[in-house]
């Protein structure tokens, strides 16, 4: 299904009622996924997510809830500043009290944004399933991943390269570090090997 359509099924699948409000919200929030600035935290990001996302929803409690994480999780992309996450979920705090989502989803959808912020395993539920869907890119093919490692690259092309290179490293590194990359187990028998393997091959290039 196209954007949109996901968007409005969304909302309604929430119980809210549809608006030109949310059409305009819909034109807004994509066009800040489309800025110029966005290599990788950008619309061909929120559609992989999607798709992880729909393969995965047999599995969710509360799909309904998940897709608006993906939705506003990465809202506000800065690659000069460190708090994009927050700033995040306060638009999408603003956003789902005006039009009435109830109090008690907006905090659960809140706490899926915030974590994307660390990546922390919380072990299974839809706040690990929201986690292990962002990180899906890791275990992407070889030809996607390189793809999205110059895509992070290109994010950040005003560090100079050799702490770009060192920074970058240490990521990587610490996602080796992890016992698991992803904390659900259907996430980790599916991408788990390849996420390993992908981060190794770029680590000995770089």
């Amino acid at each position: 299904m196209n954007l949109l359509t996901r968007w409005l099924e969304n909302w309604a699948a929430c119980g809210i009622v549809l608006s030109s409000a949310l059409e305009t919200e819909y034109r807004v929030l994509t066009q800040a996924y489309g800025e110029s600035h966005r290599c990788y935290h950008n619309l061909q990001h929120l559609v992989e997510c999607f798709h992880h996302f729909d393969w995965a929803i047999g599995k969710t409690e509360k799909p309904e809830e998940i897709q608006l994480a993906i939705w506003y999780h990465d809202s506000i992309y800065d690659p000069h500043q460190s708090d994009n996450e927050l700033r995040s979920a306060q638009w999408a705090e603003r956003s789902l009290k005006a039009f009435g989502v109830p109090a008690s989803k907006i905090e659960r959808i809140i706490q899926m944004i915030l974590a994307t912020a660390g990546h922390h395993s919380v072990g299974d539920g839809d706040v690990q399933y929201m986690l292990d869907i962002d990180l899906a890119i890791l275990g992407s093919s070889a030809v996607r991943f390189h793809q999205y490692e110059s895509q992070i690259h290109e994010e950040y092309d005003w560090v100079p390269e050799i702490i770009y290179q060192a920074k970058r490293r240490a990521v990587l590194e610490s996602f080796l570090a992890k016992d698991y990359i992803y904390g659900s187990r259907l996430f980790r028998e599916r991408f788990e090997g390849q996420a390993r393997k992908n981060i190794r091959n770029l680590l000995d290039q770089i």
